[in-house]
């Protein structure tokens, strides 16, 4: 019998939720260790705009390690630090992708003597599409950029609404960037599993049964199965692996609105909970490059779908509508 249980849940504070990807439940559980005095480790961004893991130890500084960054971030020492704060008898919360999480216990287990440890360590993974390519987003944010200055990245901006999110980039001039998902090459050649790292195509740590003590995702059906809780702000999904994951859960109720859902839910409305995506037929064309070309035209170009197929497509779809 499964231990996990499942939730729809969004963030009651409007502010907080619109500043999140999803429902802003990272935020709400997060909040929670600070105030116990702990340390939240998680991915943000450098001075360069790549992802890296780092420690937050204040509310105020939370917001740089909130939203998803669709870049594979680098750990550095990371899972020195956290040993070190749970040495040192900190309450410490660790977000990364199920992989990171992984090493990170599996690391603990070999270096840290006794299971003190386990009761100071809180994790939280995510419903992982995989990976992207670090020389991908550094190659076309140059494009985009343009060189200018840029002082703010969202890749889930919701200016359009959570369920259409695009990708948002501000320049110190007043400008910016925003494109759908549909429409910016990044986010299409993410999407369509054109340059993720090679293990995330085959990834072993997969399943609805987690290491970690929560997993989150965004409730991507919700607007069917449980429309009282759509909004277009965003709802997530938050699976809670053990007892203390729903004592936790309990313990911030009053700031988060949770409805339980069945756990095959969460495998209809997000399948890569559970199976890797495939490899994307382009990938190695992809990699291979042609001299003069941009990131940008290499991502098209390998995404675009010769005539003839996009008309049988058109033709499938028409006659299942």
């Amino acid at each position: 019998m499964s231990k996990t249980k499942s939730f729809a849940a969004y963030n009651k504070d409007e502010t907080i939720r619109a500043m999140s990807s999803s429902g802003g439940i990272f935020y709400v559980i997060a909040q929670k260790i600070l105030s116990e005095s702990g340390i939240v480790f998680g991915a943000a961004f450098d001075s360069e705009w790549q992802v890296h893991h780092e420690a937050c130890n204040s509310i105020q500084d939370l917001h740089r390690i909130m939203q998803s960054k669709y870049v594979q971030s680098s750990m550095g020492d990371t899972y020195t630090n956290v040993r070190e704060a749970l040495v040192s008898r900190k309450k410490v919360l660790f977000c990364g992708t199920p992989c990171q999480v992984a090493g990170l216990i599996s690391f603990l287990r070999s270096t840290v003597k006794g299971d003190e440890w386990k009761e100071l360590l809180l994790t939280i993974d995510f419903i992982c599409h995989g990976v992207p390519s670090r020389m991908v987003w550094r190659r076309y944010l140059k494009e985009v950029s343009e060189y200018k200055k840029i002082t703010n990245i969202n890749f889930r901006d919701k200016t359009n609404g959570w369920r259409n999110f695009g990708l948002r980039i501000d320049f110190d001039n007043g400008d910016s960037y925003i494109q759908s998902q549909h429409k910016d090459p990044y986010m299409r050649g993410f999407l369509n599993n054109l340059y993720l790292r090679e293990s995330c195509y085959e990834c072993g740590f997969k399943g609805v049964e987690r290491e970690s003590d929560f997993t989150i995702a965004d409730f991507w059906g919700v607007h069917e199965l449980l429309p009282d809780f759509f909004d277009d702000k965003g709802t997530s999904i938050v699976l809670a692996h053990n007892d203390r994951a729903i004592r936790i859960l309990e313990a911030v109720s009053d700031k988060v609105n949770l409805c339980e859902i069945q756990n095959d839910v969460v495998v209809q409305t997000n399948s890569p909970i559970v199976k890797s995506v495939s490899r994307n037929s382009k990938r190695d064309s992809f990699f291979a490059r042609e001299d003069g070309k941009t990131i940008s035209e290499l991502i098209v170009r390998n995404l675009h779908k010769p005539l003839l197929k996009r008309i049988k497509r058109k033709i499938v779809k028409t006659l299942h509508f």
